[in-house]
C-alpha cells in the first residue's frame, strides 16, 4: 500500500541519516580518540592450539565505542582514518597496543606467544608499511619474531602493490600470515607467496567440519596445498 512505501520511505530516510550523522562524528572525533586511549583501543583475542589446552598466539582487534553512536565497525574506522589523512596514526595506536601486549607476554613467561595484527589493502598500499612497522618495533624494543602480520587475500593476489613491503618484513622476521582464506575469487593463488608462513581458512570452511563432508574435502585439500607452499604448518581458524 502507499502506506507501507511511505513508512519505507521514511525509515530509509532516517536510516541514511543516522549513517551520515556517524560517519561526520567519527571524522570529527577520530584524531582525539586515539589520544592515550580515550576511545579507540586494541582488544585481544586468544587463538587456542592442542584442541584448547594451549595459548598459540594472539590476535589484535580494534575497537571503539563512540559516546554518541555506540560501536564503530573497524572497517568503517580504517575507512574515517583513510578519509582524513590519519591511517598512518591509526597503524601506529594498534602497534602501540601490540607492543605493550608482548611486553607484558614477555613478562608472565610467555615470550614465545606471537601477538597478530591485521594490516588492510589500503593501508598496504598507500602506507610505507615496512618501515613503520620495523621502526615501532626497534623504539618499543620489540623482537620481530613475536609480531605477526595478517593479510587479506585481495592482498596477496595483488602482490605487486606489496611485495618490497612484505619482503623486507619478512627478511626482519616477522611472519607474513593470510587471514579469512577462502572467501576471496582464486584464492589458491595466493598460496603461491614466498613470504607466507601461515594460513588461517575462513570461518565459514571449518564451522560444522565434522558434520560437512564437502568442507572436510576442501580444507584437507588446502591443507595438502598449503604444505607445498607455506613454509610452516597450516593452523584451521576456528577449530
Amino acid at each position: 500500500s502507499s502506506t507501507s512505501r511511505g513508512l519505507g520511505d521514511v525509515y530509509k530516510r532516517q536510516t541514511l541519516r543516522r549513517q551520515l550523522d556517524r560517519w561526520r562524528d567519527a571524522e570529527r572525533d577520530m584524531a582525539q580518540a586515539m589520544q592515550g586511549g580515550q576511545g579507540i583501543e586494541v582488544w585481544f583475542q586468544p587463538i587456542l592450539g592442542d584442541g584448547g589446552r594451549r595459548l598459540d598466539s594472539l590476535e589484535a582487534l580494534l575497537r571503539w565505542k563512540h559516546p554518541k553512536h555506540g560501536w564503530i565497525p573497524p572497517e568503517d574506522m580504517i575507512s574515517v582514518a583513510a578519509g582524513t589523512g590519519q591511517s598512518e596514526a591509526l597503524l601506529r595506536v594498534i602497534l602501540a597496543g601490540v607492543s605493550e601486549c608482548i611486553r607484558q607476554l614477555q613478562a608472565m613467561g610467555l615470550a614465545h606467544v606471537r601477538v597478530a595484527m591485521n594490516i588492510s589493502p589500503r593501508e598496504m598500499s598507500r602506507l610505507p608499511v615496512d618501515d613503520i612497522v620495523l621502526e615501532s618495533l626497534r623504539e618499543q624494543g620489540i623482537a620481530t619474531t613475536s609480531l605477526e602480520i595478517e593479510i587479506t587475500e585481495e592482498t596477496a593476489l595483488n602482490i605487486e602493490i606489496a611485495e618490497s613491503k612484505l619482503a623486507a618484513l619478512a627478511a626482519a622476521h616477522v611472519r607474513i600470515a593470510i587471514d579469512d582464506f577462502g572467501v576471496g575469487y582464486s584464492s589458491l593463488a595466493s598460496l603461491r607467496s614466498e613470504f607466507m608462513s601461515r594460513l588461517k581458512i575462513d570461518r565459514s570452511f571449518v564451522q560444522d567440519l565434522a558434520a560437512s563432508r564437502n568442507n572436510r574435502v576442501l580444507v584437507d585439500a588446502v591443507l595438502q596445498l598449503s604444505l607445498i607452499h607455506i613454509s610452516e604448518p597450516t593452523r584451521r581458524r576456528g577449530i
